[in-house]
C-alpha cells in the first residue's frame, strides 16, 4: 500500500478480501457478498441463509466517502481493520446465539465479550492469508480507544458504558493491545463493577464459542444484580440530555436477519434515488422495513418494560399492597398510606441500561467528506454510485449463432489508409523520445539562458529514449434496438476498419457488443482476425435496451487480466443514454481510468457520453463521417494518453 488510495479501490479490495480469504478460512465459495458504502454505519449482516442450499448472502457496509479523495495509509489500514474484523465475524460469529442475545437482552455484553474472542482467533494460525491482522487490528483498538476517551462526557466510571469499557479492558489485558487505555483502570471505574471485570477476565480463556460468550455475559447480569447499593461519591451521571454523546465505540456490529428477500432491504442497484428521508434509518438488509434493524451502530433499543405485574400475581389493590410489603420484609406492619422505604438500587448490565454503539469510523468518513468540501447529501449520492458499480452482475455472455459478409459491412463507411495508421501509432505508443533539462552535463541547454547568464552549473540537457508500450484493446459495441439501421451498420465498419488495423500494429483487441441483458463477443483476446471472427463480427444484430455500465466493467476487468501489456484501452461506442445514471457510469470510467484503463466514448448522434467519459469522449453527428472525424478524434485523444516524440 505504497500509494494514496481513493475509496473505490478500498471498497473493491474489501470485496476480494471478503471473497477471497473467507473461501481460504473455511467459509462457504458459493456465498453471496455485496459491498454497500453506506452514511452513517459500519456493520456486517447477515441477510439471508438458504436453508436448502446453504448459500448465505452477506452485506458489509462500509464508511462512506467522496470518491475522488486520496486517503493516506493510516486511514486505509483502518479501514481494512476493520474489513478483517468483519470477515471474522463472518467465519466464527454464531448468529442464532447473537439474535437470542438480543431477545436476552444481554446483546452489549456478548457483543463486547465476542469482538475479543474472535480477535484471539485471529492471532492464532486459525486465520490464514492474513500476515498483518494483529497489527492492523491494534491499531483499530487504539483509534477507537483514543476516540472514545477523547469524547466530551465519556467517563470509564459511566454505569451505561460498561459493556464497552469492558472491552476495552479485555484488549488491553488479554489481547495486549497497545493504546492509550490506562493501565491503571481500575482506578477509573466503579468499584461495585470490580467483581465483574474479574469474573470476566478469569473465563475468557475459556470462551470457545459465542455460545459461551452468552453463557458468561448471562452470569455477568446476574452477578451485577447482587452487587450492593453504588457509593455515591464514585458515580459520574452524565447531564440531562446527553444521551448519545458518547463516542466510544467497539470493532464491529454483529447483526443478523433471516428473511425470504434480501432485495428490497438492498435498495436499488442501478444507483435511483430513494424516497426515504435523509434522517430515516434504513433497514438492515434481509429485514422488511417494518421490523428492520437500523444500520447506524448500536443497539436494536431496550426491551419493552412490563406493562403490569409479573404473571401469576394478582392484579388488584390487595395484591399490590403485598407486593410493596414483601419488598420491604413487612408484610403486614405498616399502614397502607404509609409510604414504602426505596428499594436498595442494584447494578443491571442489561442492554435497557448499555449505551453501546459500534467502529462505525464515521469519524474518518465525516473528517474527509469535510477536507472534500461535500456535504451529507453528496456523499450519499456517490455511496449509491458505489454500491451500484460494486455489485452489479456481470452481463451473461451470449454466442453469436450467424454471421455476415465482412466485405459489405466494411463498405458502409469508408477509412482512409493514413487514418488507419495514425490510429496503429497512437495505440501503439512507439519508443517515445524526451529532454531532460537542469542537467549537470550533457549538452549545452540554449533554452536556459538565465543559468547561462549566471554560471549556473545545471546548463545541460541530456535526452532520454523510453522502451514503447505494448497496448491492449476492447472495442465495445452498443447494439441496443435504438441502433438498428445505419447506425449498427457503421458501428460494425468501424469495428471492422479498427480490427486491420490493429492487426498490423500486432495489437492485442477484442470486440464485443451489448444491450441492457447480455453481452456478445464476436472477436476474443485469444482469437485470430480471420474470416470466420470477421463474419462473425458483420453478423452483430440490434438487441435491446442499453446496458453500458455492466458492459464497461466486464471488458475493463478482462483487460486487467491480458499479461504482458502496458497500456489497456477500452473503447465505447454509443448513441444513447444508458440504463444507469451518468453519474454512476463517471465514477466506474474514474474507478478503472485509476487503475490503469484507458476508457474513451464515441457519441454516435449523442452527446451523452460527453459526462460519464469526462472529456476523453467525443461526438460524431453523421455516421458516414464516423471513421473521418470519429477515428480523429479518438486518435487525438489517444495520443494524449499517450505522448510521443515528433
Amino acid at each position: 500500500m505504497s500509494k494514496l488510495l481513493t475509496p473505490m479501490e478500498l471498497y473493491h479490495a474489501a470485496k476480494e478480501t471478503c471473497v477471497r480469504l473467507y473461501v481460504a478460512n473455511g467459509g462457504n465459495p458459493h456465498d453471496h457478498w455485496v459491498i454497500r458504502p453506506f452514511v452513517g454505519t459500519a456493520a456486517i449482516a447477515l441477510a439471508k441463509r438458504d436453508l436448502y442450499t446453504g448459500v448465505s448472502h452477506w452485506t458489509l457496509c462500509m464508511p462512506a466517502m467522496p470518491l475522488n479523495v486520496r486517503l493516506p495509509r493510516w486511514q486505509a489500514d483502518l479501514i481494512g481493520a476493520y474489513v478483517v474484523h468483519e470477515l471474522l465475524h463472518a467465519l466464527w460469529t454464531d448468529w442464532e446465539v447473537v439474535a437470542q442475545s438480543r431477545r436476552d437482552g444481554v446483546h452489549a455484553l456478548v457483543n463486547a465479550l465476542e469482538d475479543n474472542r474472535i480477535e484471539t482467533k485471529a492471532n492464532t494460525p486459525a486465520l490464514v492469508m492474513v500476515t498483518e491482522a494483529r497489527r492492523l487490528l491494534e491499531a483499530l483498538n487504539a483509534h477507537i480507544a483514543q476516540r472514545a476517551l477523547n469524547a466530551p462526557g465519556f467517563e470509564l466510571s459511566d454505569p451505561a458504558q460498561f459493556s464497552f469499557v469492558l472491552n476495552l479492558v479485555i484488549f488491553r489485558e488479554k489481547l495486549g493491545y497497545a493504546s492509550t487505555f490506562p493501565a491503571n483502570w481500575r482506578g477509573h471505574v466503579r468499584r461495585e463493577q470490580l467483581p465483574l471485570f474479574d469474573l470476566a477476565l478469569a473465563r475468557f480463556d475459556t470462551l470457545a464459542s459465542t455460545q459461551d460468550c452468552l453463557t458468561l455475559a448471562h452470569d455477568l447480569k446476574a452477578l451485577a444484580s447482587t452487587a450492593p447499593k453504588p457509593a455515591q461519591s464514585n458515580l459520574s451521571p452524565r447531564p440531562a440530555g446527553s444521551e448519545g454523546e458518547n463516542e466510544g465505540e467497539n470493532e464491529g456490529e454483529i447483526t443478523e436477519s433471516e428473511s425470504e428477500d434480501d432485495d428490497a432491504a438492498l435498495g436499488d442497484l442501478t444507483g435511483a434515488e430513494s424516497d426515504t428521508p435523509d434522517d430515516a434509518p434504513e433497514p438492515v438488509d434481509g429485514q422488511e422495513p417494518s421490523e428492520a434493524v437500523s444500520p447506524q451502530p448500536g443497539l436494536e433499543g431496550p426491551p419493552a418494560a412490563s406493562g403490569g405485574p409479573p404473571e401469576g400475581e394478582a392484579e388488584g389493590d390487595d395484591a399490590g399492597k403485598a407486593s410493596q410489603g414483601a419488598n420491604t420484609g413487612d408484610a403486614g406492619g405498616r399502614s397502607d398510606h404509609e409510604p414504602a422505604e426505596p428499594v436498595e438500587p442494584v447494578e443491571d448490565v442489561s442492554d435497557a441500561t448499555q449505551r453501546y454503539e459500534e467502529a462505525h469510523l464515521n469519524d474518518i468518513a465525516e473528517e474527509t467528506a469535510r477536507g472534500a468540501g461535500k456535504d451529507p447529501h453528496q456523499v450519499t449520492v456517490e455511496a449509491a454510485n458505489a454500491t451500484t458499480i460494486l455489485n452489479v452482475p456481470l452481463p451473461r455472455e451470449v454466442e453469436l449463432k450467424r454471421g455476415g459478409s465482412p466485405k459489405l459491412a466494411g463498405e458502409a463507411i469508408a477509412s482512409p489508409a493514413r487514418l488507419r495508421r495514425h490510429l496503429t501509432q497512437a495505440v501503439k505508443s512507439p519508443e517515445r523520445v524526451a529532454n531532460e533539462r537542469r542537467q549537470p552535463s550533457g549538452r549545452l541547454d540554449m533554452r536556459n539562458l538565465v543559468g547561462l547568464a549566471t554560471g549556473a552549473p545545471n546548463v545541460f540537457r541530456r535526452r532520454v529514449e523510453e522502451e514503447g508500450r505494448e497496448a491492449a484493446v476492447s472495442i465495445l459495441l452498443d447494439v441496443s434496438g435504438s441502433m438498428a439501421g445505419p447506425r449498427l451498420a457503421a458501428a460494425k465498419a468501424m469495428a471492422l476498419h479498427m480490427g486491420d488495423a490493429l492487426k498490423a500494429a500486432g495489437v492485442k483487441f477484442e470486440i464485443t457488443g451489448f444491450d441492457d441483458a447480455s453481452i456478445m463477443r464476436p472477436k476474443a483476446f485469444t482469437e485470430g482476425w480471420a474470416e470466420p471472427t470477421r463474419r462473425k463480427v458483420a453478423g452483430l444484430t440490434s438487441q435491446a435496451g442499453t446496458g453500458m455500465l455492466p458492459a464497461m466493467k466486464a471488458c475493463a476487468e478482462r483487460l486487467l487480466k491480458v499479461g504482458n501489456v502496458t497500456r489497456r484501452i477500452l473503447l465505447v461506442l454509443t448513441d444513447g443514454q444508458d440504463s444507469y445514471s451518468p453519474d454512476a457510469n463517471a465514477a466506474l470510467c474514474a474507478f478503472y481510468q485509476g487503475r490503469g484503463v484507458e476508457i474513451v466514448g464515441i457519441g454516435l448522434m449523442t452527446n451523452s457520453v460527453l459526462w460519464p467519459f469526462a472529456q476523453r469522449a467525443c461526438v460524431v453527428w453523421d455516421t458516414r463521417a464516423l471513421s473521418t472525424e470519429g477515428l480523429k478524434a479518438l486518435i487525438k485523444l489517444l495520443d494524449g494518453g499517450a505522448p510521443r516524440a515528433a
